[in-house]
């Protein structure tokens, strides 16, 4: 069956629209995470109809087949896809949350040699909004609000926005902007997080994030929500994440 038959035409074209870029401060395999992920929502795959074959993605990536291979594993982690051996690899719908652990950005940086660090914009207290209210089901009950930019080698790579529903205690700046925010909420409250869903979608950067992210006004970002849950199935985060498309960072001064 041809790439055409089974209507991964359009999801090619969307993830050859997606480049990866060797400059930029984040890992190959994340990169092309991200990019299959936002070519997933743009095309919408055909359930049951396996992706393209690993050397098809690969190549259209321009990455290795084990960068790939990487790539993969975290979305099968986040449950974006399920990989089945000797079948193939098949898109999820984006609400239902998988098992398996909720996978860090800051812990990835780590490990790739980088130094991954935030500048907390804003953290407070307070009610949540209605909407964040019924995702988290705090009924009235305050929540954590904290707004970050995030910066690999000291250039910002992501803004990010989050609500968390948590036990009593207080989230503290200084750990905040040197910590891995799940490695803060495991070690400080004992939540651990297990399950992730989420979606992905594109837009233009506001007036604020083209000036937190040392981008121009109206650019295109990608805009990643996420819903994470405890081992009892409860909503403990709602997030959102801009990351700029195709940001460059340079690299000659990178521990790599």
């Amino acid at each position: 069956m041809s790439t055409e038959d089974t209507g991964n035409g359009s999801f090619l074209a969307a993830l050859a629209a997606r480049p990866i870029s060797r400059e930029n401060a984040l890992p190959l395999y994340y990169q092309a995470a991200m990019s299959i992920q936002a070519a997933i929502s743009e095309a919408h795959p055909k359930p049951g109809v396996p992706l393209p074959a690993e050397s098809e993605l690969a190549a259209v990536l321009g990455v290795s087949r084990p960068t790939l291979r990487q790539a993969l594993s975290r979305l099968n982690r986040e449950g974006v896809v399920h990989s089945q051996r000797g079948v193939g690899t098949f898109a999820l719908p984006p609400s239902l949350p998988r098992s398996g652990g909720v996978p860090s950005l800051f812990r990835d940086l780590q490990a790739q040699g980088l130094s991954p660090h935030s500048e907390v914009l804003e953290l407070r207290e307070a009610v949540a909004p209605p909407e964040v209210e019924a995702v988290l089901g705090t009924e009235g009950r305050p929540v954590w609000y904290v707004r970050r930019i995030r910066f690999a080698e000291d250039r910002p790579f992501a803004l990010s926005e989050n609500y968390l529903s948590l036990p009593s205690g207080t989230l503290r700046r200084a750990e905040l902007e040197t910590s891995s925010l799940y490695e803060v909420l495991h070690r400080d409250f004992g939540v651990e997080l297990v399950k992730a869903s989420q979606g992905m979608s594109a837009r233009g950067a506001t007036k604020s994030e083209a000036a937190h992210l040392d981008v121009e006004v109206g650019s295109s970002v990608l805009v990643v929500r996420r819903r994470t849950y405890d081992p009892h199935g409860r909503a403990v985060e709602l997030s959102e994440t801009i990351f700029p498309e195709g940001i460059e960072i340079q690299t000659t001064s990178m521990h790599v």
